[in-house]
């Protein structure tokens, strides 16, 4: 979250204060907050390990040869799985949310953590014009498409597109200001935050 200013929107060239006021995270090693990162790093924790038997099994890519498949055995991960996203609560359908990427889910969870993390009331913020801005990268759960044309449903069209990541989080908590999940222009923000859009924002 980006702190709403008090001061009158700056002309250009005259960039004003903006300071982030509250995080949320989900980080492989168990990290679930700005705590538990903190934890991770003053500790000095290795994440990555053996990558779980319910992403992929070793012999499915034994046949892509040996160092491949080495490869392929480590990584890191995050330990909750995604199936734990409850979609009621984040105003998503169950047929949804069967469809929906995992960073969808975990974007929907953090944003409102980061929100409540910031002490700003989510109902003070509800109706204001306050942007979203997101990254992300990867289609993976897209791939699903690939399935035959008889298991895919309405929902797929938008399960890899990641300009829609933003809308839904607007949509979750009735924001009002810009949306934009471009995420070369997440680093525009502060210029553009100085010509007098949007009053706050969250990224």
């Amino acid at each position: 979250m980006i702190q709403p200013s008090a001061y009158p929107i700056a002309t250009q060239g005259h960039a004003e204060p903006i300071a982030v006021i509250g995080a949320g995270c989900r980080l492989p090693g168990g990290v679930d907050s700005t705590d538990a990162l903190w934890r991770l790093l003053v500790d000095g924790r290795e994440t990555v390990g053996v990558v779980p038997p319910d992403r992929w099994p070793a012999d499915a890519v034994a046949g892509a040869g040996p160092k491949v498949a080495e490869g392929m055995r480590w990584g890191c991960f995050l330990e909750r799985g995604i199936g734990e996203f409850d979609p009621v609560a984040f105003g998503v359908s169950v047929a949804e949310a069967a469809w929906m990427a995992p960073e969808h889910r975990l974007l929907l969870e953090v944003a409102q953590e980061a929100c409540e993390h910031s002490g700003i009331p989510l109902e003070a913020l509800r109706g204001s014009r306050t942007g979203v801005y997101t990254a992300m990268y990867g289609v993976d759960y897209a791939l699903r498409g690939l399935r035959p044309p008889d298991a895919l449903n309405n929902y797929w069209s938008m399960v890899g597109v990641h300009g829609t990541a933003a809308g839904r989080v607007a949509f979750l908590l009735d924001l009002r200001g810009a949306c934009d999940g471009a995420g070369h222009r997440v680093f525009l923000r502060p210029r553009r935050r100085t010509r007098g859009m949007p009053e706050s924002a969250g990224r």
